[in-house]
């Protein structure tokens, strides 16, 4: 057979020649090389059991049917089973499907029902493939591709390895576990110890990755000295509901049963004691049918000492509920052993693991020996059967360690300049490269003076400036303000106070807030991040009190190095030689996306990415984003990449030419789709910063969770430890076959085994060496900026990390614990994110400045583009405003089910103002191209219903514009009745002769009334509709509001001659008004109401000039609205707000939709020209109306100038939109006559910015 070209070796990037730069020293890895491969066709059989059970049960059902079957129906064979769907066998079996029943005796399933026979299963075995390990050895020798049938027979090998193991122990996905050696954790745990395996792919040969691994199990026994050990309390009250949330689920047995093999599940805990659970008793006949026995009602205590003569000892107790109708004493109740704890381990319980856990290299290596022996590959029979054969001896590799880079502090330092050893230095007369100054701060201490003494936090503080000063940092200010608080009370008032307090003590906007700590507890510590970074938008650090007794300067100098940092100072940077890829202006980018703990379903991902933003690689922004639960990939990439793009160059002065990414938290099987996917965002992202704009960009994965662990062979080769040097990498022996991967141990561990980082390129046109890319890899290592360490892996994956798991403290409403990332609460993306803040009142701040919030409700499609354009460009530059943001994106409303729109709705409501961008209703077509689980409502629908408002429509008069009615010279407002109607109207369709009647029941019993409507000859239609008087009012208040509001008449046109009662209602209703309540404003202001019919209202309007409100019912409103708006010229200068009954709450948007078609231009990067004007108008009258409410004529001034300055650009400037272009020259039109969107953007800010002579 012909080679594979090497282009098609592999989709990633192919592996260039090892590199040689570094010292060359020898190690050992925890990999064992596989001397023998099968010889033989291995087949594969797709197993399905019926009923479905996990797969330890799988397992005991595969164990019974090769006992049975292995002889008659197996041809002697040894097959081996994952557990789940995968069989394979050393031979072929006589059939291609056989289905077999297995009769599995014994207790498998908790709960069994005694009085069942034991459980039957069904087990089909079919034929799916045959493998030839041919081709496996064509590919381990970079002769082939990795194909199906390679992976296929690397998951045969690897399940080969560890069928035995799962057959014996516990099993945790590729690792198993003993209790051998267990020891107790803090609480109901104990940590057994296990041992991982892993079949993988390496250079030329197959190897077995070993390594040992340890995980928390329950204690087994007694169940009530479990729940005493959760309790954790010596005396009342006791928390069962924590108990109960901790052993739900667990299996255990009764010991008042001890013949009766039988095991329980934990569903709940009861509410009430033993004593006091009562329940019916079923009396046992005496053979006699007729002798009807009643039911004899007992509590548990009683019938425990009647049926088994036990007297329970804790009757107070509640009781085990095991499902229906079985509650058991806890007392009696043992848990089963081996049963995996799955929640977050709390502070105690991680320390007691990782003391478990940390063992230093050579007990570690030792360890894995010991496992080799309990896995006995040599007398195994399996692989005896296959033919395999693995090697006793850890695999020795060709190692290199990577020389340090010189780092470099500020130039006023002691050996400013110099060469670090074994991966650490000290900050010992050094000065940051750019030191900071820290004017206005205070400390917040989270406790009485009680447990933290005024003198000793004032000691603290001194130590703390000598040690900012001596690493160069500027502290005026030499006594902050110290404030004591409630650690349990409200953090958020007391964070906001403080802050006050602290702004107060020097007249200056406080910089940082220092927070004491009782403890490392999670739940403060959390909120504190919320408030700071989301609502006072001022940087924190947190302090443990415990640090403050006495203060140590080494604790104090890495505390001024963080501070340093968050202040925007730089503490180290690279020498310039040494990383020569930089020399040309690069970003260099790291990316993460942090999930909720496993089985959370309810919280969303958090998205982050950071970038550099100098030539040194030294300085970094962050941006982050939340995205659908357990979406792997970076979903808004894209927009995230072009944050940073603009960043770097307003501090670089450049657009980079070069991009290096390194991506943390992917695994092998998301490589593809994250290659797929994240790189064309890059691409795409560069394209939207700038058309025709390619910068190089390489991709790089970078893994931390592996088990792959480098031990030196040599103890003079290794650091105190005894791990290998910092520096040490690997590209040889253990390493893929074809594609670019690498090993860096960059580190020096400070306790066990150190972990090296895997690096995987997958994509890379800057066409890094082996060398290049790992030394730069290495170098980068040494800019981590909170210590002076090398670091585990990159900094920009490391911060990406760290952005990650920082932002998920952001959510507002949730509870934190110690025990797990996030106990509870509202789990929507909406509540994430809120970074606007709060109490900012730069008194440098020259922005029009509100007093109360507006909501924010963000859209969709080229909308959605724009939206954030003018927020950019000509609001947040203007106005410093409360957002509170609401993304109704298609995507986030998926992701919420809606109920982020119900939210906004809410908060509108609650604020008084929502300003909304265009958003899709999604038909059939939308909900394929979202994957939209339904086919959801409206958002202006359901803001409709939740304000009770009324939709006013109004054009936007531009003279230059022609119009279809040119007699219109002042605004028609359109004021529609979105409610009942035709719109939610029951029709139906007659299909041949009969009556259609109407009846109405009156809820309170009365007489039901029946009308006739029509008596149908053949077949035809019918339909009934309704509206209420309650919606008929709010519509009318709502519109006299806006005719005063505007000093325009009113007109309500119906057909009242028609419809006499259902018109008629509407007639009567809107005068009764008018009469009790508006008459004397409206002539006051000589403006008038009057009805008219619909046909002479429409005739009327078209003759008049304009300058009135017309009411209309919901389905002429919808004609009307459209009408008026092509009248005026065009939809895209018509304005909408919902305004409710009392006038109090508005809620503006664009009149128009997404504008789909230029979003799809924009997406290809095609040149769109999109008019933004009524979407700036939802913005203007939404502020107008804030500013109303707040008395703020700065802000209604601001309104007015910037509805002028859009309207003077198209008037006065002669710049416009294409569909503005195309009313005027019609098919005349040529490219100069319009602007593309952003130049029109541009156009509209320049003449605004001069009106406000900025």
């Amino acid at each position: 057979m012909a080679a594979v070209p090497p282009t098609q070796l592999t989709e990633y990037v192919r592996r260039p020649v090892p590199g040689k730069l570094g010292k060359a020293v020898n190690i050992h890895s925890n990999f064992f090389e596989v001397k023998q491969l099968p010889n033989i066709t291995i087949h594969h059989y797709d197993v399905t059991v019926t009923p479905d059970v996990p797969p330890p049960v799988n397992r005991k059902i595969f164990e019974q049917l090769t006992t049975s079957y292995r002889e008659s129906d197996l041809n002697g064979a040894r097959p081996v089973f994952d557990g789940r769907k995968n069989m394979f066998s050393p031979c072929a079996f006589p059939f291609e499907s056989r289905t077999f029943e297995i009769v599995l005796a014994g207790d498998v399933t908790p709960n069994p029902n005694p009085v069942r026979p034991p459980p039957k299963f069904r087990v089909k075995v079919k034929k799916a493939s045959t493998i030839n390990l041919e081709e496996l050895h064509r590919f381990l020798n970079g002769r082939s591709a990795l194909t199906n049938n390679c992976l296929t027979a690397i998951m045969a090998l690897d399940v080969l390895i560890r069928h035995q193991p799962a057959m014996l122990y516990a099993t945790v996905g590729r690792s198993f576990y003993t209790p051998i050696g267990k020891q107790a954790l803090a609480g109901p745990l104990d940590v057994w110890r296990g041992f991982y395996q892993s079949a993988r792919p390496a250079l030329g040969k197959m190897m077995i990755n070993m390594d040992v691994s340890a995980t928390a199990f329950f204690r087994s026994g007694s169940l009530l000295e479990l729940v005493v050990k959760i309790a954790n309390v010596r005396s009342p009250p006791i928390n069962w509901k924590k108990i109960e949330k901790t052993i739900k689920g667990l299996r255990f047995t009764v010991s008042h049963r001890e013949r009766a093999k039988r095991s329980f599940k934990v569903f709940a805990l009861t509410n009430t004691a033993a004593k006091d659970t009562k329940f019916k008793l079923q009396p046992r006949g005496n053979g006699d049918p007729a002798a009807q026995e009643e039911e004899i009602e007992t509590d548990l205590v009683t019938y425990f000492k009647k049926a088994y003569n036990i007297s329970l000892n804790f009757p107070m107790l509640p009781c085990v509920q095991a499902g229906k109708n079985i509650t058991l004493p806890i007392e009696l109740c043992s848990v089963i052993e081996g049963q995996r704890y799955m929640k977050k381990l709390d502070e105690r319980q991680t320390a007691d693991m990782i003391k478990f856990t940390s063992q230093p290299p050579h007990a570690r290596a030792n360890n894995i020996k010991d496992g080799l022996k309990i896995l006995k590959y040599d007398d195994n029979e399996y692989l005896k059967e296959f033919g395999m054969k693995v090697s006793n001896e850890m695999v020795q590799i060709k190692a290199r360690v990577l020389p340090p880079p010189t780092v470099c502090y500020h130039a006023q330092s002691r050996d400013a300049n110099f060469v670090p050893r074994d991966g650490a230095w000290n900050l010992m007369n050094k000065k940051v490269t750019q030191g900071t100054t820290l004017g206005s701060w205070g400390i917040v201490v989270f406790g009485t003076e009680r447990d933290c003494p005024l003198p000793q936090v004032n000691k603290f503080v001194r130590e703390l400036i000598v040690s900012c000063t001596e690493t160069g940092m500027t502290i005026p200010n030499k006594s902050p303000p110290v404030m004591y608080n409630n650690p349990h009370g409200d953090i958020e008032n007391h964070l906001k106070n403080a802050w006050i307090q602290t702004g107060n003590a020097v007249k200056s906007q406080p910089q940082l807030l220092v927070c004491i700590l009782p403890n490392t507890g999670v739940p403060l510590y959390a909120e504190i991040k919320r408030v700071t970074d989301t609502v006072l938008g001022v940087s924190s650090q947190c302090v443990q009190m415990k640090h403050t007794r006495e203060p140590k300067k080494q604790y104090c100098s890495n505390i001024c190095l963080k501070m340093n940092v968050k202040l925007g100072g730089v503490n180290q940077h690279l020498a310039m030689n040494m990383m020569p890829f930089l020399a040309k202006p690069t970003l260099v980018l790291g990316g993460d996306v942090s999930h909720p703990q496993p089985g959370d379903n309810t919280r969303p991902s958090i998205a982050s990415l950071v970038g550099s933003m100098d030539s040194k690689a030294a300085r970094y922004a962050a941006t982050i984003r939340v995205q659908t639960a357990r979406t792997e990939t970076i979903a808004d990439l894209g927009d995230m990449t072009v944050e940073l793009l603009r960043t770097f160059y307003q501090n670089c002065g450049r657009k980079p030419e070069r991009i290096l990414f390194y991506r943390d938290g992917v695994s092998e099987g998301q490589f593809a789709e994250v290659l797929k996917t994240e790189v064309a965002d890059l691409k795409a992202a560069c394209q939207k910063l700038e058309a025709g704009y390619r910068p190089t960009i390489t991709f790089v994965v970078v893994q931390k969770r592996h088990h792959t662990r480098l031990f030196p062979m040599r103890r003079e080769e290794g650091d105190r430890i005894g791990n290998c040097m910092p520096g040490t990498v690997v590209d040889l022996e253990i390493v893929h076959p074809v594609e670019f991967d690498f090993y860096l141990q960059s580190h020096a561990g400070l306790l066990g085994t150190s972990r090296p980082a895997h690096y995987y390129v997958l994509y890379d046109d800057n066409k890094f060496t082996s060398d290049e890319l790992q030394d730069l890899s290495y170098k980068l290592c040494h800019l981590y900026a909170r210590c002076t360490r090398t670091v585990s892996y990159v900094p920009p994956a490391y911060y990406a990390h760290i952005v990650a798991a920082r932002a998920r403290f952001h959510a507002r409403g949730e509870r934190w614990s110690d025990t797990t990332s996030s106990d509870s609460g509202t789990g929507e993306a909406s509540s994430y994110l809120t970074v606007k803040p709060e109490l900012m009142r730069d008194s440098k701040d020259a922005r029009i400045q509100v007093a109360n919030p507006v909501v924010d409700l963000d859209g969709d499609e080229m909308t959605r583009i724009i939206w954030h354009s003018i927020k950019e460009k000509l609001i947040l530059p203007h106005v410093n405003l409360d957002i509170k943001y609401y993304d109704l994106g298609m995507e986030h409303r998926e992701q919420t089910k809606d109920q982020v729109t119900i939210d906004a709705a809410q908060a509108i409501l609650k604020y008084n103002v929502g300003i909304k961008c265009a958003t899709i209703t999604p038909d059939e077509q939308r909900v394929k191209e979202f994957n939209l689980t339904e086919m959801y409502k409206s958002p202006n629908g359901t803001i409709r219903n939740i304000l009770n408002g009324t939709v006013f429509r109004e054009p936007i008069l531009l003279k230059s514009i022609p119009k279809i009615v040119p007699g219109w010279t002042k605004p028609i407002v359109i004021g529609r009745h979105a409610f009942g109607d035709q719109y939610k109207a029951t029709d139906f369709v007659a299909e041949g002769p009969g009556r259609f009647e109407m009846t109405f029941t009156p809820k309170n019993g009365g007489e039901a009334k029946k009308w006739v409507v029509y008596d149908f000859d053949g077949a035809g239609v019918g339909m009934g509709m309704y509206n209420t008087d309650e919606s008929i009012i709010g519509f009318a208040h709502s519109c006299f509001k806006m005719a005063l509001s505007k000093d325009m008449p009113l007109y309500l046109s119906t057909k009242n001659t028609i419809l006499k009662k259902y018109d008629g209602r509407f007639k009567d209703i809107f005068e009764d008004i008018y009469q009790k309540t508006y008459k004397k404003e409206f002539e006051d202001k000589k403006i008038w109401y009057e009805h008219r019919l619909i046909d002479d209202m429409v005739a009327q309007g078209l003759k008049s000039s304009g300058g009135f409100v017309w009411a209309c019912k919901n389905y002429d409103g919808d004609v009307q609205s459209d009408i008026v708006a092509q009248g005026y010229g065009s939809l895209g200068l018509m304005t909408s707000v919902l305004v409710t009954p009392d006038g109090k709450t508005l809620e503006s948007e664009a009149a128009h939709g997404t504008v789909t078609r230029h979003f799809r231009e924009y997406q290809k990067g095609r040149e769109t020209s999109t008019n933004p004007i009524a979407s700036i108008f939802a913005w203007t009258r939404g502020l107008a109306h804030r500013a109303r409410l707040d008395n703020n004529q700065e802000l209604l001034k601001f309104s007015l100038d910037l509805e002028k300055a859009c309207v003077d650009t198209v008037d006065v400037s002669g710049i416009m939109t294409k569909d503005l272009a195309l009313a005027i020259h019609g098919a005349n039109l040529k490219r100069e006559h319009y602007a593309n969107t952003s130049e029109f953007m541009d156009a509209i800010t320049l003449n605004f910015n001069k009106a406000r002579g900025q």
